[in-house]
């Protein structure tokens, strides 16, 4: 399952989800640390990835543009990366679902608060 993690998400959440998420990657280390979000998007759907953000303007791209990529759009509010770390693992098996199971092949954003 390849995440790519936003810049608006500290670099150090992969060391923390890399055991439950084993392909995930954060902008900074693909060279798109001040990227755009179409930059961003554009990368992650030319490669795989799931794009993980706070950043709601994602999904106004995957409203126009449709997927891939998909969405995980994070609705936290100010958390610390382990307690975003901890949300991410604890919803693990929805994350799953919503990147493998056919039925949510249709839906291109996952909303987790």
């Amino acid at each position: 399952m390849k995440l790519l993690f936003d810049q608006n998400i500290s670099f150090r959440i992969v060391k923390s989800v890399s055991a439950n998420f084993n392909d995930c990657v954060h902008v900074s280390k693909v060279d798109l640390l001040n990227a755009t979000d179409m930059e961003i998007w554009t990368f992650a759907k030319g490669t795989g990835y799931t794009i993980v953000t706070f950043d709601a303007d994602f999904l106004n791209l995957a409203t126009l543009k449709g997927h891939p990529p998909k969405i995980i759009l994070l609705k936290t509010g100010n958390r610390t990366t382990i307690e975003i770390a901890s949300l991410l693992i604890k919803n693990k098996d929805l994350i799953v679902s919503f990147l493998e199971d056919k039925n949510y092949s249709m839906v291109a954003c996952l909303e987790i608060s």
